[in-house]
């Protein structure tokens, strides 16, 4: 459980950016997801301030990473992200300034979102 994301609910706060992102990098890490890897891509894109990439090992694990995710996010906005994908290796989770990219890993290869965005500065944790 992460307890950051308790104490913000239950002060009706909501969370930096970063705060955000480090909160969602945990998430996955506790759902298993491999090779996690976050982006800043404020200054590239008006779309988020945040990439999050990582990979789940079946389709299935995909979608309950996607379902942690959503459960935060409802659960800190009050509305549901929008989550699109499933049976095509790739599930995106929009979550307004952060966007994280499910894939499996053969899926990831095939996009390379990391090259396609090497312009965005890694963000370590």
């Amino acid at each position: 459980m992460v307890e950051f994301r308790w104490f913000v609910i239950a002060n009706n706060m909501m969370p930096q950016k970063t705060e955000l992102l480090d909160t969602y990098i945990h998430l996955l890490q506790e759902k298993s997801a491999r090779d996690i890897v976050s982006l800043d891509v404020s200054k590239l894109s008006v779309i988020a301030d945040y990439f999050i990439i990582c990979c789940g090992t079946s389709e299935r694990h995909l979608l309950g990473m996607a379902r942690e995710v959503q459960k935060y996010y409802k659960e800190s906005h009050k509305k549901n992200p929008m989550v699109s994908g499933s049976d095509t290796g790739w599930v995106l989770a929009d979550c307004g300034d952060v966007i994280i990219h499910l894939f499996r890993e053969e899926t990831r290869k095939k996009y390379d979102l990391e090259d396609l965005w090497k312009k965005a500065p890694k963000v370590f944790h």
